[in-house]
């Protein structure tokens, strides 16, 4: 996969210490996974690697832009995306399996993969409620919602269907 070349870090020639890391995710990053609600983006992700001898930590800020499809309207909507995530690395020499929160590999790789991580970061910061700004969603689809929102009061408040509230129908 092309995307796991560029999202990858060498640490094995890094120092010791703070090393400064930054990568771009664009469209092409977003349209190399099958799955996930964002297509489009535009995001900057700054990392500060820590790297000690048996561990490495990775703090990413992320910042930028991704297309969203609204809640409401069901129309595109630009969403301005800000937030940090960590991830801690242990190195082993087994084979053990990962946690959320820490990922074993082994010394002698050399290179950290990145792109799943990217990738699950960016959705995690996605709001479970995704919503135009007031004004801007999508005024035909705005007006047909608010015709069939008073068609349904006036279907659950008619007069004509009060008398079948009283009928029993368990016999």
């Amino acid at each position: 996969m092309k995307v796991e070349k560029e999202y990858k870090i060498e640490f094995a020639g890094l120092p010791l210490g703070n090393n400064n890391i930054q990568f771009h995710v664009s469209d092409d990053f977003f349209a190399s996974h099958d799955y996930g609600e964002v297509k489009k983006g535009n995001v900057l992700i700054d990392i500060l690697l820590i790297k000690d001898e048996t561990i490495l930590v990775l703090e990413f800020e992320l910042s930028g832009q991704i297309e969203l499809i609204c809640d409401r309207c069901a129309h595109p909507m630009k969403y301005e995306l800000k937030g940090l995530n960590q991830l801690i690395v242990k190195f082993s020499d087994n084979e053990s399996s990962n946690t959320e929160e820490v990922v074993l590999l082994k010394r002698d790789l050399g290179v950290l993969h990145l792109a799943h991580n990217i990738h699950e970061f960016i959705h995690l910061l996605i709001p479970p409620k995704r919503l135009h700004k007031y004004g801007g969603c999508d005024q035909a689809v705005m007006h047909k919602l608010k015709r069939l929102k008073d068609e349904k009061k006036f279907i659950n408040g008619d007069p004509r269907w009060e008398g079948l509230k009283n009928l029993n129908i368990n016999n």
